[in-house]
């Protein structure tokens, strides 16, 4: 052992040598295929004139780092083609760099598209090998390239990571997240019917008008950044609030200026170097389809929150109770559901059980002061829950049901559970949803005040 020692003493310099030349030339290489490459996170699909046009949210490192980061920036880059595969091809040339589209998480599908023929222009993204197929699923309520433009106005890893903003937003009740997958199986099953969110990036009010004010008084951009980021009345999409939320307006800023020139281009306040901030509307409408085809959406706040209640992956919920007397908030902070299809003289009905696991009794708006809730003001406040809560549901019910879709998948859970009888009874998912009534109950084991 000790030989070896004095062997490694005597030629260390030597070893070092060995290990760099080893190491070198695989590491230049790796920069060189890093830097002829561009990774695409997001796409957008809009209908142009009988034509696809795809827009993609591409990261560009910049030269000489290894790993995207700070130092990473949004650009857009746009193409128009008879098919979807034809115009992804055109994307890669247009950028003169190899795209790369294993990272894609998120499809944007605009209105053109989905209310002209479905959904079929999914079927790219089932067939290709590289696009995984946990790439979450949204539509716009408008053009998706709008949408997808704003992302450059927003916090870098926010604008990426739009499938963890969506989970978040889901388990609160606040959006969907949705894999294509799963979006196309659910259009498959006995039910035919799929559901997933929209995205609606929305300028801040208070922002919109510090930027014109600032820039009319001949006020620099970076003022008008930080005035924009410490803006009030709408939750900013930055992870920390202060000083960290105008540092991330003012690198929106500078993404949005440095990439002004590329294809497709960013909004216009990014581009003029506003940096104006971008937030996401609170419950944005859900979109249904039924068979692949678009058949409703869920728009109004007591469709919205109805289906939530319902929704299994969602567990926490606001809602409102308002009398003659009274207005009362409730937060659910826990809740889950399961659902039942019986035969009562034949006629299929859905009972939805919701159980409220814990929830809190957050505000009571009266004339008098509430010091402490009595006994008959609970019990009260419990059947005033009970009926809310059977009020949206049945709401969302109702409006999709008028549209033939089968929102809580009852025609799946008959066949499942009840096979023989619904296919004697209803071989017809239409005239089953036709007939299908709803019964709600509510179980609150945890109600504090």
């Amino acid at each position: 052992m000790s030989h070896i020692k004095r062997i490694f003493k005597r030629h260390i310099g030597v070893i070092i040598l060995l290990v760099l030349l080893l190491v070198f030339p695989s590491s230049v290489s790796n920069q060189a295929k890093l830097n002829m490459r561009i990774i695409v996170t997001g796409i957008a699909i809009d209908k142009v004139d009988d034509e696809y046009e795809v827009t993609a949210q591409v990261v560009k490192n910049t030269p000489g780092t290894e790993t995207p980061g700070t130092s990473a920036t949004i650009e857009l880059v746009s193409d128009k083609a008879p098919t979807i595969s034809l115009a992804m091809s055109k994307l890669s040339y247009k950028a003169g760099k190899v795209a790369a589209f294993s990272h894609t998480s998120f499809v944007i599908l605009g209105k053109s598209v989905y209310e002209s023929e479905g959904v079929k222009c999914l079927d790219y993204f089932i067939r290709d090998k590289i696009i995984k197929a946990s790439t979450m699923l949204l539509f716009a309520e408008d053009k998706a390239s709008d949408q997808i433009k704003k992302t450059k106005d927003i916090e870098l890893s926010v604008g990426l990571g739009l499938q963890k903003v969506f989970l978040y937003k889901e388990r609160e009740s606040d959006g969907l997240m949705i894999t294509i997958l799963d979006f196309l199986k659910n259009s498959e099953n006995f039910s035919q019917t799929a559901v997933a969110s929209t995205i609606n990036l929305t300028t801040n009010d208070e922002s919109d008008e510090n930027g014109k004010s600032s820039s009319s008084s001949g006020s620099s951009g970076s003022n008008s950044s930080s005035e924009g980021g410490n803006s009030s009345g709408g939750t900013s999409l930055s992870e920390d609030s202060g000083e960290s939320s105008g540092e991330n307006s003012g690198e929106s800023s500078k993404s949005g200026g440095s990439s002004s020139g590329s294809s497709g281009g960013g909004s216009s306040t990014a581009s003029s170097g506003q940096g104006a901030s971008e937030y996401f509307e609170a419950q944005s409408p859900i979109m249904c389809f039924v068979g692949g085809k678009f058949a409703c959406k869920l728009e109004s706040e007591e469709e919205f929150v109805g289906f939530m209640l319902v929704y299994k992956e969602s567990k926490n919920c606001d809602i409102s109770l308002e009398n003659e007397e009274s207005k009362v908030s409730i937060n659910i902070k826990n809740k889950s559901s399961s659902l039942d299809v019986r035969y009562e003289n034949g006629i299929p009905c859905l009972d939805v059980v919701i159980y409220i696991k814990n929830a809190e009794i957050n505000e009571i708006l009266t004339d008098k002061i509430v010091n402490d809730v009595t006994y008959s003001e609970y019990a009260r406040i419990e059947k005033a829950i009970k009926a809310k809560i059977g009020e949206l549901v049945s709401t969302c019910f109702e409006k999709a049901k008028s549209a033939g879709a089968d929102i809580f998948h009852a025609y799946d859970i008959a066949n499942k559970f009840e096979f023989n009888k619904t296919k004697k009874l209803y071989s017809s998912y239409e005239d089953f949803v036709k007939d299908l009534r709803i019964n709600v109950d509510t179980k609150i084991i945890k109600l504090e005040y």
